[in-house]
C-alpha cells in the first residue's frame, strides 16, 4: 500500500530529535540487535535458498519439491530411506509439495472430495504455518475451493471461493496424503 500524504502543521519552530548514536551502545546492545537482526533474518535466507534449488525446473520432475512455482510435483511412491527434502519423511504418506508465488496474482487451490486423510500446510517465508487446509480442519468428503491471497490483497473476496490470506508473498505448501501401504 502506498503511503498517504499527511497534513503536518508547526505551530512551533522544529528542533532535531536526539537519536541515539551507535557509539554510545554497549557490546551488549550491539550483540543483542545483532542476534534479533538474525534470528529475524535467517529463516527468509534459508527459505529464498531453498525455493532457488526447488523451483529451477520448467516441470514438476517427481520428486517432491522439484518444479516451477505455482505447480504441485506429487510423490509417485513412498519416500526412500535416503529422502532428505522433508524431515523425518512418513513411510506411509505420499507428498505434494508446492512453492507458490503469490506476488503477481492470487492462486487457487482446488482440493478434491475425499475420505482419505490429508493435509496441505502452508508456510509463509518464516516457515511459519499460517493456515492448513485438510481433513481435520476443512472436513471429509467435500471438494473446496480456496483462494490463497498475499500480503497486499485488497479486492473484495471473490463469491464461491474460501480466502486464505498469507502474510507473505511466498507460500510453501507441503502437503500429506495417507495411504494404507504400498498397495494403496
Amino acid at each position: 500500500m502506498a503511503a498517504q500524504p499527511a497534513i503536518v502543521r508547526k505551530t512551533q519552530p522544529t528542533r532535531p530529535v536526539a537519536t541515539q548514536s551507535t557509539e554510545n551502545i554497549s557490546a551488549q546492545e550491539a550483540y543483542e540487535i545483532a542476534r534479533d537482526c538474525y534470528v529475524y533474518a535467517y529463516p527468509l535466507v534459508l527459505h529464498d535458498t531453498t525455493l532457488r534449488q526447488a523451483t529451477n525446473f520448467r516441470e514438476p520432475t517427481g520428486i517432491p519439491g522439484q518444479g516451477p512455482f505455482n505447480r504441485f510435483s506429487h510423490s509417485p511412491a513412498f519416500p526412500p530411506a535416503d529422502f532428505t527434502q522433508v524431515v523425518r519423511a512418513n513411510v506411509d504418506t505420499l507428498y505434494s509439495i508446492a512453492h507458490l508465488d503469490l506476488g503477481p496474482e492470487p492462486v487457487v487451490l482446488s482440493v478434491p472430495a475425499t475420505d482419505r486423510y490429508f493435509m496441505l500446510p502452508m508456510l509463509s517465508l518464516w516457515t511459519d504455518v499460517f493456515a492448513c487446509p485438510g481433513t481435520r480442519t476443512t472436513g471429509r468428503g467435500k471438494a473446496r475451493q480456496f483462494l490463497v491471497v498475499g500480503p497486499n490483497w485488497n479486492l473484495q473476496d471473490p463469491v464461491g471461493l474460501e480466502v486464505i490470506h498469507s502474510p507473505t508473498s511466498i507460500v510453501t505448501i507441503g502437503g500429506r496424503t495417507q495411504t494404507n501401504g504400498a498397495g494403496d
